[in-house]
């Protein structure tokens, strides 16, 4: 059975937006998880907050990762715990993330799952203060409890180039077409119900298929998407390897070619991890780290971390013990400068009256005297 992980970003009522559940890069290398949120971003920021009342369902597939869910206002699965601190609306993405070399078996296609993953996953954190990142949380809600679900079929009518976007303007295609990307085994993308074509078609990580909501004619349209060069930073009509466009491409491509005795010797670019050394095919994180090094580095992160929480844990401990000592240490002391108060109060007393007594003799005597 493929293992099926929490996957969502959104924000709560005290934390800004980010992404709260997710996958390590031993489950997602890390550039995919970008270009994944860098499409779940898109979906929700390039559109007014009146268009996401009703959720965009979204498939994504790149190899053998799968990641499907919907964007929407919270207010659609919750009507109280939707508002941020200052009562503005939260917008978010909620789904699922999986790994698989076969075509998917089913996907949900209704809210009643989306309600119960968020009651589950996001209530309990809704009003905490402080941000605690899960990762490789597995879902235990069953697929089949969604009330509409989708199962692969095959067909001829997705696009899967990657410098265009097919936008159909028919809502009623949906479940085919989602059906389709199921049964699809290469990469693929698709969003369902959108409301502007620049949800999908201005950012660096643009969608193959969408569909449009407020539309109902049985055809579509191939629409060039725009993306941005990773290096030169230019907008592109075309795209290639790495984020580059063909300018920049091209020169990659020269630059890793040498003239050596009269025949052209093809380098690749060599990466090395930064901590172990190996050459490796890609880097995750600003660190430069391979993959295994960075496993180690998120597990002493958190290790790290739970060693701070016993640390001022029982800190805290040895401050209400000190206190508690203080206390009974002082009531004592009180006490004891109490009684000694009491002491000397009687002593005091004693000696104004024998003075009192030494008087009455002294007086009586002269008085004898005189007469």
């Amino acid at each position: 059975m493929t293992r099926k992980y929490i996957f969502c970003y959104t924000r709560t009522k005290n934390i800004d937006y980010r992404n709260i559940y997710g996958v390590d890069a031993s489950i997602c290398p890390q550039p995919i998880q970008d270009m994944c949120l860098g499409r779940i971003s898109a979906l929700l920021n390039n559109t007014a907050d009146e268009d996401l009342k009703d959720p965009v369902y979204v498939y994504f597939r790149q190899d053998d990762l799968i990641l499907y869910g919907i964007a929407c206002l919270n207010s659609v699965l919750s009507a109280d715990y939707c508002l941020e601190k200052t009562n503005g609306r939260v917008r978010g993405f909620f789904g699922i993330i999986e790994k698989t070399n076969d075509v998917v078996q089913t996907i949900p296609y209704s809210l009643d799952f989306y309600i119960k993953l968020y009651e589950k996953y996001i209530v309990p954190k809704w009003s905490s203060f402080t941000f605690h990142y899960n990762e490789n949380i597995e879902l235990d809600i069953p697929i089949n409890v969604s009330k509409v679900v989708i199962n692969p079929l095959s067909g001829g009518t997705l696009n899967n180039d990657l410098n265009i976007c097919r936008v159909f303007l028919s809502p009623r295609l949906s479940k085919k077409l989602l059906s389709e990307a199921l049964a699809y085994k290469g990469n693929m993308s698709i969003a369902i119900g959108i409301s502007d074509r620049e949800q999908v078609i201005e950012d660096n990580f643009p969608l193959m298929n969408a569909t449009l909501r407020n539309y109902d004619y049985r055809s579509y349209e191939d629409v060039s998407v725009c993306h941005i060069c990773s290096k030169c930073g230019r907008k592109t009509k075309q795209i290639h390897p790495n984020g580059l466009c063909t300018e920049c491409y091209e020169k990659q491509i020269a630059d890793s070619h040498k003239i050596k005795d009269g025949s052209v010797i093809s380098e690749t670019p060599q990466l090395f991890c930064n901590k172990c050394g190996k050459n490796v095919n890609e880097l995750y994180t600003e660190k430069g780290l391979c993959a295994e090094c960075y496993k180690e580095y998120v597990v002493r992160k958190q290790k790290s971390r739970r060693n701070i929480g016993i640390i001022i844990s029982l800190i805290i401990v040895v401050g209400l013990i000190f206190l508690f000592n203080t206390n009974y240490l002082s009531n004592i002391l009180n006490a004891n400068v109490k009684q000694m108060d009491k002491g000397k109060k009687h002593q005091y007393s004693t000696s104004i009256a024998d003075s009192s007594k030494d008087t009455l003799k002294v007086d009586t005597l002269s008085k004898q005297h005189k007469k």
